[in-house]
């Protein structure tokens, strides 16, 4: 009977890792995840592994991505309306796709005076990151406490950082916030530095979008003869792809506006790979744009290295708080070679970074930092909220700061 528990424990142990490995286990687990760089945050659970005795929390350096926003332009809604519109007037629709209309309409009219703002999911995000991050941490956010606040200058972030700095000021009143969200800060906040490999990244993955989505599984199930739906709206495929948008926006929004259910299992995971794939290629380190894509980064990562030396130097408690976008975010975090972005990947294996986990809405890196009654000074790499190594530095999460520095600007 032991036998047979421990057998039963070795295979459940296994099949997990498995799933762990698996985007498309992973998906299935929960559906919202096919989203993409769309997926709404997922708040880490796992408790924090405690730090070295007598050193104590007393300044953070942060990256975060705005939270759940609206779609950013309107040219998805307004394609796929029109579409559906079209297929209606000539008596295409089935019951479910006159379903999908009318969801997609109530969808087009919240959204449309909001395009690109943040969401009230996106609010509750970062007001969520901002508590754990304060109770996680209450040290270094004692009582007169200098926050420094930098946002893109995009409304989003602007309104991400206000939610986040409106918790972290309900915890402790007196803190003393300097808030800034300037242009000149823009040069380090969201450097993409040259983008001309843009063109060639999207003209493969449409190429990709031809060869692997089957518009006929997203069609067929809301019109009674796809080809003449087909034939209706011109491209079905490029249909299915800005259908994709709308769909997985859809999980920011207030719940009732949720449209997950149009895009079945299969497609939608391999919507989520091209999605993947695009934005890895865009901002990662992939073997044929990393080098061009990660240099760019160098600005913000040296923007964290002179703020960590001014807090070091000042000694009491501080904290860097910054709110931007996550195609930075994924490119700082490749520079810095944070545990699950320092992979340097080709084309045809960005399966294995997967942006629901690592760059979902709400994305950030916390460095957290330490120090003892001798001056050494710790750091604690957190990503969105877990504990996560530098695989170039050993393990972690702790690491000196004269290495992690010297590593950081060594890049």
């Amino acid at each position: 009977m032991i036998r047979r528990f421990f057998v039963l424990l070795a295979a459940i142990c296994i099949s997990s890792l498995l799933c762990a490995q698996d985007p498309a286990a992973l998906i299935r687990q929960d559906y919202s995840r096919m989203g993409a760089n769309y997926h709404v945050y997922e708040p880490s659970v796992a408790p924090l592994s405690p730090a070295p005795e007598g050193f104590t929390p007393f300044y953070i350096s942060h990256y975060g991505r705005h939270g759940s926003r609206y779609l950013t332009y309107a040219s998805s809604y307004k394609e796929i309306l029109a579409g559906l519109e079209r297929l209606e007037a000539d008596g295409l629709l089935k019951a479910r796709g006159r379903k999908l209309l009318r969801q997609l309409q109530s969808a087009w009219d919240v959204s449309k005076e909001r395009i690109g703002r943040l969401s009230p999911k996106g609010i509750q995000e970062h007001r969520g990151i901002a508590s754990r991050m304060y109770e996680r941490f209450p040290e270094v956010f004692a009582a007169d406490v200098k926050l420094d606040a930098v946002s893109s200058t995009s409304r989003r972030c602007k309104t991400s950082m206000v939610s986040f700095l409106g918790a972290l000021t309900e915890k402790e009143t007196s803190l003393d916030v300097n808030i800034d969200a300037s242009k000149e800060n823009m040069r380090y906040i969201l450097n993409h530095g040259d983008v001309s490999f843009h063109k060639d990244v999207k003209r493969y993955i449409d190429s990709l979008n031809h060869v692997r989505l089957d518009p006929r599984a997203v069609l067929g199930p809301l019109v009674k003869d796809y080809a003449r739906a087909a034939a209706l709206l011109g491209d079905p495929v490029v249909f299915e792809r800005r259908l994709y948008d709308c769909v997985a926006i859809s999980q920011c929004l207030p719940d009732k506006y949720d449209v997950l259910w149009a895009v079945p299992y299969e497609e939608g995971v391999k919507l989520w790979s091209l999605k993947n794939k695009q934005q890895f290629l865009y901002h990662g380190n992939s073997t044929l744009y990393g080098r061009h894509r990660l240099e760019a980064s160098r600005t913000l990562a040296e923007d964290i290295v002179a703020k960590a030396d001014a807090a070091i130097a000042k000694g009491s408690p501080a904290a860097s708080l910054r709110f931007g976008h996550d195609s930075a975010l994924l490119a700082l975090e490749a520079y810095i070679g944070v545990e699950g972005f320092d992979q340097v990947l080709a084309p045809e294996d960005t399966d294995r970074w997967q942006n629901f986990r690592q760059m979902c809405m709400g994305s950030n890196l916390q460095l957290v930092f330490y120090r003892n009654a001798s001056g050494d000074v710790l750091v604690r790499v957190l990503s969105n909220e877990r504990e996560v190594s530098i695989p170039a530095l050993g393990p972690g999460p702790f690491y000196p700061w004269p290495q992690l520095r010297e590593h950081i600007l060594a890049r």
